[in-house]
């Protein structure tokens, strides 16, 4: 990595050594907060970093707080010290403890793009603990003055000659992983708005948000096939496509449209690991004999096995690095930023978004029972796309009263969507239930009927639990 082009003439490598430290139970980490002791020319610089409101809203922004020490353990006396002490010790003082050491060679130069003027830090080493070793490499580009299209070109180049990832896991995270206390998932952060913002302004901080949601995902999926990754990015996939239809009338070019679709390609290849998932609770049947059971208990197993198999394999795909990476540069740098529609103030098209949407969702909830099966699949979606886009504008929201009000219309969705999705995960469970039949061992078809005649009675229930909640809604008050 050291001897590529973007390299040639950075400055001799700096040796940096960094120990973290945190409680026994890893408090801190818990908390969103690092802190370390880091020793570089002769010296030691204490780092506090805690991930905030504000910084959720970019991809790779952190409140920090840094700076020189004497000795080799932590100075809660310090800037940030506060924090620390009242996350680990109720204000007095914590009993920290060595975690793990980061140990990097850090080479950096700084280039010019055209007028734009960037630093390339490449980092190559290693995190340890007692008994545990994982390598480290990281390269990293920081714009210093001009333009971010001209980091993108940088960044583009790059990543056609080295297979590279966009990547959102701090190196605590990574040694946090290695002494075993790693996320399982990550939710989404909450979307912090400007009441001016542009639509341009807004919907970029949405997608760096829906993006973040989906990196830190992605790689657990690929990693460890956690459930409940696959089901996160599913769902980030799924909050920036719905972001893209909420603010339609910026997405005219064709990049905006082929963006869109890969979306849905790559959420496609994650929907059979998620559907099984969920059907995964669904597997008992009363009356079914043991065997019979223990024959679709098989031919389920097979199947998730498959799934999860071509969930990682998208993943894992170059189109999929190189989409993420398109996703970014199009945030930052797409042709629709210069569209009329995105110069429109973000209040007045999140006002009218939400008024048409919750109108329709108002006329058709209450009467689920008269649509059709297909019918009711599109107001799901209508529900889905109307609290996503509730959450996104939340914070537009004036005073602590409007906030109060997006809480509680926010609320009175959930189990409108809930009621939907269930009904929706009953028809599709019909269908997979049956199809865990083929080639199965004989007794699986007896415990497939069972449960799809379990599934058939709840969905009747679900039908009036959703027209409830849909009355419910329908009474809530807009909060713009």
């Amino acid at each position: 990595m050291r001897g590529h082009a973007l390299f040639a003439g950075a400055e001799p490598a700096k040796r940096l050594s960094s120990t973290y430290f945190d409680t026994a139970d890893n408090a801190l980490h818990h908390a969103g907060v690092s802190l370390r002791v880091r020793q570089v020319n002769g010296g030691r610089v204490q780092t506090i970093k805690a991930e905030t409101k504000a910084a959720r809203a970019g991809l790779f922004e952190r409140c920090e707080w840094e700076a020189p020490i004497e000795g080799e353990t932590p100075d809660l006396s310090l800037p940030g010290g506060d924090l620390v002490r009242k996350l680990t010790g109720n204000g007095h003082a914590p009993e920290l403890e060595p975690r793990f050491t980061v140990v990097i060679e850090r080479a950096a130069r700084v280039m010019e793009e055209g007028a734009t003027r960037l630093e390339v830090t490449l980092d190559e080493g290693h995190v340890e603990a007692p008994g545990l070793r994982s390598p480290l490499i990281e390269v990293e580009l920081e714009l210093q003055e001009g333009r971010e299209e001209d980091l993108l070109k940088v960044a583009r180049r790059l990543l056609e000659d080295v297979p590279l990832r966009l990547a959102v896991r701090a190196k605590s995270e990574a040694g946090y992983e290695l002494i075993g206390d790693a996320h399982a998932s990550a939710k989404a952060a909450s979307v912090e708005l400007d009441r001016k913002m542009s639509s341009a302004e807004a919907f970029t901080a949405i997608g760096a948000n829906c993006l973040l949601h989906l990196l830190r995902n992605e790689r657990l999926v690929r990693e460890r096939r956690a459930p409940e990754a696959v089901h996160q990015a599913r769902v980030a996939l799924r909050r920036l496509r719905a972001a893209m239809s909420l603010f339609k009338a910026q997405f005219i070019d064709l990049e905006s449209i082929r963006l869109k679709d890969e979306m849905k390609r790559v959420a496609g290849a994650l929907g059979d690991a998620r559907d099984l998932d969920v059907f995964e609770g669904e597997l008992h049947a009363d009356g079914a004999e043991p065997e019979e059971m223990e024959a679709l208990n098989a031919a389920f197993l097979r199947r998730r096995e498959s799934a999860y198999d071509a969930a990682v394999a998208a993943l894992s795909d170059p189109a999929f690095v190189r989409l993420t990476f398109d996703i970014l540069a199009w945030l930052h740098a797409g042709a629709w930023r210069e569209t009329p529609a995105a110069q429109r103030p973000v209040l007045e098209l999140a006002a009218d978004e939400l008024t048409r949407r919750r109108k329709k969702l108002r006329k058709q909830g209450p009467q689920l029972h008269k649509l059709t099966p297909e019918a009711r699949h599109q107001v799901r979606i209508q529900a889905k796309k109307l609290r996503y886009g509730a959450e996104f504008f939340g914070s537009l929201a004036a005073g602590a009263k409007g906030r109060k009000r997006a809480e509680a219309f926010i609320g009175a969705l959930k189990p409108v969507q809930d009621a939907l999705g269930e009904m929706n995960d009953v028809a599709a469970q019909g269908k997979l239930v049956r199809s865990l039949c083929e080639g199965a061992a004989p007794g699986a078809a007896f415990a497939a009927g069972a449960i799809a005649a379990r599934r058939a009675r709840e969905g009747r229930n679900l039908l009036r639990d959703g027209e409830n909640a849909a009355r419910d809604f329908a009474v809530r008050k807009l909060f713009l």
